[in-house]
This record gives structure tokens, sequence and C-alpha cells, in this order.
């Protein structure tokens, strides 16, 4: 991955891919949620120091929910997953990095 709206486009075509049927690139998909949760630990301390506390325990949890619906096999479940887990991590990240930048 390159960016994290290099990251934030796979997502969205995979989602969308599964949402079609077509099935999932694990692993592109792998390599996406790797890059997310690299760069939110990267910015932990930043993050601390100004008194955020990302909230780490939703992206486990979604770590969780995606490889339980992979081994279901499950393409619905596992674009729910990117769709309205991955992708609120995302969101909030990029929310919480702004509010830094800015201060």
């Amino acid at each position: 991955m390159e960016s994290l709206k290099e990251t934030k486009e796979n997502i969205e075509m995979i989602t969308t891919q599964l949402w079609q049927g077509k099935g999932a690139d694990i692993e592109l998909l792998s390599a996406c949620v790797d890059y997310i949760v690299n760069e939110i630990t990267a910015h932990l301390d930043e993050m601390k120091a100004v008194g955020i506390d990302f909230p780490m325990e939703f992206v486990s949890a979604a770590s969780k929910n995606m490889l339980a619906a992979i081994s279901k096999k499950d393409d619905y479940l596992l674009a729910d997953n990117l769709y309205y887990e991955w992708r609120e991590i995302l969101m909030i990240f990029e929310e919480v990095m702004g509010e830094i930048k800015a201060v």
C-alpha cells in the first residue's frame, strides 16, 4: 500500500466485488488491513500526546469479524465488515489525524 487513499479505494473495490458475488482478493484485503493497523499503531503515541485514545478495541473486533467471515466463506458478511467496520475505522483515523495536524 502506498497511502490511506489507495487503501480506502482498494477496500471499496473489494467490498463492491463481494457484494456482486465476485469474491475477494484475500491477499490484497490482508495488505489493506495490515496497512491500516500499522498506520494507526504508528500514530498511537502522537494521538495520546494530544489526549486522543483511539478505539483499538474496535480495530480488534473488526479483525475478528473479518477472520470469521473469511473462515465461513461468507462474502456478504465480509463485505459488510469492510463497509461498516473497516471503512468506519479509516474515517475515524483520518478525522483524528486531521485534528492533530490542525493543532
